[in-house]
């Protein structure tokens, strides 16, 4: 790939040309420098964020992970619920942790996913894994356990509800121990 900072207007017009070919018949490594290129702007390239978004749902239908979580994340603020937790499922599946906490958002939420707390609950344990959205995945847990005892207990369920709370508290617990554990050091 060329520098593309030393080449001329026109030359960079070619280059981008290119890059678009190879993006149209499925070169990823062409897909996402569009999408930067896009993104920042460059030389003889006004930044343009529509154009951006479009590459990095290309590069998503090409195979990027990243890509797959930042086109979940988009179509989620867009309302296109189902869409994004395929591709959130689907980034997830490739090691993208961030999209535990958006997995765990829609099976608690019912948006894209049927409504099942458990899973939601599963995925925020996963989530603990990233330092992506921390307050926002606390925030969510305790609303998540606490719709789930509270229905527990309507069912008559109260052994579980109290498994759930137990486990909670010792997540918790061990939590708090590691935190200040690490500021003593």
């Amino acid at each position: 790939m060329a520098d593309y900072q030393s080449l001329n207007t026109q030359q960079f017009t070619s280059w981008i040309r290119s890059l678009e070919t190879a993006s149209c018949s499925g070169d990823l490594e062409s897909t996402l420098v569009l999408r930067q290129c896009y993104l920042e702007g460059a030389p003889g390239l006004q930044a343009d964020p529509g154009q951006a978004l479009h590459y990095t749902w290309v590069a998503a239908t090409q195979g990027d992970p990243r890509s797959m979580y930042h086109t979940a994340v988009v179509e989620y603020a867009q309302g296109k619920f189902e869409s994004s937790a395929r591709w959130m499922l689907r980034s997830w599946r490739t090691g993208i942790r961030e999209a535990s906490f958006g997995l765990a958002r829609a099976y608690a939420y019912g948006r894209g996913l049927r409504q099942d707390l458990r899973l939601a609950l599963e995925y925020l344990d996963d989530a603990r894994e990233c330092d992506a959205e921390p307050g926002q995945r606390e925030s969510l847990r305790q609303w998540v356990v606490t719709e789930l005892v509270t229905r527990l207990l309507s069912e008559n369920a109260g052994q579980e509800a109290v498994q759930i709370l137990e486990r909670e508290n010792n997540a918790f617990a061990s939590l708090s121990l590691s935190r200040s554990a690490s500021h003593r050091l």
